[in-house]
């Protein structure tokens, strides 16, 4: 690789740091100066972001929640894809916040050509998953600085702690909305005729209120709720194991 200098002092200079590069670097500086962010991106996807394997209740590799972080990848590759991963900056991190903050949601919910502003933690959650990638970069010689270091990206402090909690009132509502008999009124023209029916539907659902029952008792989520096995619970002891 050449290097172009005014002054022979210069040429020095740049001489010794690249030298002190790839000293420090192992000689890997070389790969990295070539290296795309979308290139890297895609050696972690290929490498530690795969579907969790679980082995005795442990995780040994992979991550959970593979979909989120797929996600997280190409809204990042979207942002910092043709760039040199050794060109991205701390400043770099800045720009992709306000970007990310302009382009709104991308939530399946939200309606095409409708825009929503897309939440802190969101935004967290997506430079959290670029330090680890820009992190492992560094941990393999392809640049030669944390772009994290001491960077004040990252603003958890920011984020809306919830605390919404449902009262007495509204837990029986909710359940005794799972079960028993329902009058449902509504509109039909038949042989053209219009007619107002109420129709009866048995709205008896034991699933679902054992599930709510478990969310507010033990404070599971969701997800946890709906992979647990029948292995997975003890009923002598009174206990749940969640994966």
């Amino acid at each position: 690789t050449e290097r172009l200098t005014a002054k022979r002092s210069d040429a020095s200079d740049e001489r010794d740091r690249l030298i002190n590069d790839i000293k420090k670097t192992h000689g890997q500086i070389h790969a990295g100066e070539r290296m795309t962010f979308s290139s890297l991106a895609d050696i972690c996807a290929k490498g530690f972001y795969q579907p969790a394997v679980l082995v005795e209740g442990r995780k040994i590799e992979g991550v959970r929640a593979h979909n989120t972080a797929a996600n997280h990848l190409t809204v990042l590759k979207q942002f910092f894809g043709d760039r040199l991963i050794g060109q991205i900056t701390t400043e770099s991190l800045r720009e992709y916040r306000l970007w990310r903050r302009q382009q709104g949601s991308r939530h399946p919910s939200v309606k095409e050509g409708t825009k929503v502003p897309v939440k802190l933690a969101t935004i967290n959650r997506e430079l959290s998953a670029m330090r680890r990638i820009m992190r492992y970069a560094y941990g393999q010689g392809w640049v030669t600085k944390d772009i994290f270091f001491k960077a004040e990206v990252i603003d958890v402090s920011a984020e809306i702690e919830r605390t919404r909690k449902l009262s007495a009132a509204e837990e029986v509502l909710l359940l005794d909305a799972c079960q028993g008999t329902r009058q449902v009124p509504y509109e039909r023209t038949r042989h053209g005729k219009h007619e107002s029916i109420v129709a009866t539907h048995n709205v008896d659902n034991p699933h679902l209120k054992a599930m709510i029952l478990l969310a507010i008792d033990a404070g599971m989520r969701r997800g946890e709720i709906l992979k647990l096995e029948w292995k997975d619970i003890d009923f002598r002891a009174g206990l749940i194991r969640i994966l």
